[in-house]
């Protein structure tokens, strides 16, 4: 999905008190960032996205218009993610998305949500992987975004967005092999990704 022209105005009219507009640009932007959260923190993933879209109102003087609303949407649903993570928390001052995995934070794990075994495997890799790594292959497979959208969710170029994803899928592929799985089922998965993620993308 890409950006529509009026979002801008849209989110102007909601912070001047048009709730219409408001609900129109919630509506619309409601899955992608619903699918940010489910992955992630299923069972606070509705209260996680109606912060963002608060967070939105009372960012939306830091929206120039030039980039994607998708980019700063996401960037905004990120910096919630890590400020829930720290609140939920008494023992970490900080969290480094890098490096920390949704299943290393303890969260919820959703592929009990998923019917197919593969879809369930997949997800279950993904949690694996660090956060920051995650988001890149949902970006890039479950929202078609590409390395500069990518790049400005997450503050970095989007040639360290390109190096990125390669490593996610590394990275992916390593914890798929540890989870016990024959190779060509770990080849069927990688080579299937796109598939296999939209199928996870149509149930979370």
């Amino acid at each position: 999905m890409n950006d529509r022209p009026e979002d801008r105005e849209l989110l102007s009219a909601w912070v001047g008190g048009d709730q219409r507009s408001g609900d129109q640009l919630c509506q619309r932007y409601k899955g992608i960032i619903g699918r940010f959260f489910r992955s992630k923190a299923p069972e606070s993933a509705q209260d996680l996205a109606q912060a963002t879209m608060e967070a939105l109102v009372r960012s939306s003087a830091r929206y120039s218009g030039e980039g994607s609303f998708r980019s700063f949407a996401l960037g905004i649903a990120r910096n919630v993610f890590r400020h829930h993570l720290r609140s939920c928390s008494r023992s970490r001052l900080s969290f480094n998305l890098e490096e920390w995995s949704c299943e290393a934070l303890g969260l919820d794990p959703y592929e009990r949500l998923l019917g197919d075994e593969g879809h369930r495997l997949l997800a279950r890799g993904l949690r694996r992987i660090p956060v920051d790594h995650q988001i890149v292959i949902e970006l890039h497979y479950w929202e078609g975004m590409n390395s500069f959208e990518i790049g400005a969710v997450l503050g970095v170029p989007a040639s360290t967005i390109r190096d990125r994803r390669r490593r996610a899928e590394q990275l992916l592929r390593r914890e798929l092999d540890s989870l016990g799985r024959a190779d060509r089922s770990v080849e069927t998965t990688l080579a299937g990704l796109q598939t296999w993620v939209d199928g996870i993308k149509r149930r979370v």
